[in-house]
């Protein structure tokens, strides 16, 4: 899975984003990816941030040029281990001797919901993990 594709599915899975179709001044429709804290667009009205989000963007439909870098960026991977401890009880990351990254969420009182994402990097190892947890 692509970084971009693993980011967009940490961000539908985990933090509430949707995917929605829109139009904007009149170009074909595109799929877009927002936030939960952007208002769903109506009709050609969009809320300010998400015009800011765009305008910087080579084309209508760059929906990820203002998406968090979950897989890549550890800033941004901290945030899918801080809510993934809403869930989980522990957390664990490790670097193998083979250079690969490994985590883990799991609740070990519970005995449920255990999930182990290995990476090319932490961030990487981390929404893998995260991704499995939360499939269980």
């Amino acid at each position: 899975m692509a970084d971009r594709e693993l980011d967009a599915q940490i961000a539908v899975t985990l933090f509430g984003y949707r995917w929605v179709e829109i139009s904007i001044q009149g170009d074909p429709p595109i799929a877009a990816l927002l936030s939960q804290s952007i208002a769903e667009p109506r009709l050609k009205s969009y809320p300010d941030s998400f015009k800011l989000a765009k305008s910087d963007t080579k084309r209508a439909g760059d929906w990820d040029s203002f998406m968090p870098h979950f897989s890549t960026s550890i800033v941004d991977a901290w945030q899918v281990v801080d809510r993934m401890y809403q869930d989980f009880e522990s957390f664990s990351l490790v670097r193998r001797r083979d250079g690969l990254w490994m985590a883990n969420f799991h609740n070990p009182h519970e005995g449920t919901g255990s999930g182990c994402g290995i990476g090319q990097n932490a961030p990487c190892a981390i929404c893998k993990a995260a991704l499995e947890a939360v499939d269980r």
